[in-house]
């Protein structure tokens, strides 16, 4: 894992742990599921700094109707 996938993936897993629980379950369990995914971490690490926040990214998901489903790394269990 690159270092900038590093530090994408510990921004969702802090962002699931320390923001959205309690908040947002939904978002939680996105960032969750996207920190333990690479293939989500390095596409999300290939992005401009400023467009990898992850309410953006996930206001942007529900904009474009993603399902409000957990994540596909949950389902892997």
């Amino acid at each position: 894992m690159t270092p900038d996938a590093a530090r994408t993936a510990a921004y969702y897993d802090d962002f699931a742990r320390n923001w959205a629980q309690g908040a947002s379950p939904l978002y939680q369990e996105w960032a969750a599921g996207i920190a333990q995914d690479p293939e989500l971490v390095g596409r999300i690490a290939a992005l401009p700094t400023r467009m990898q926040q992850a309410n953006l990214l996930f206001a942007s998901a529900r904009w474009v109707a993603a399902p409000l489903a957990p994540s596909r790394s949950s389902d892997r269990g």
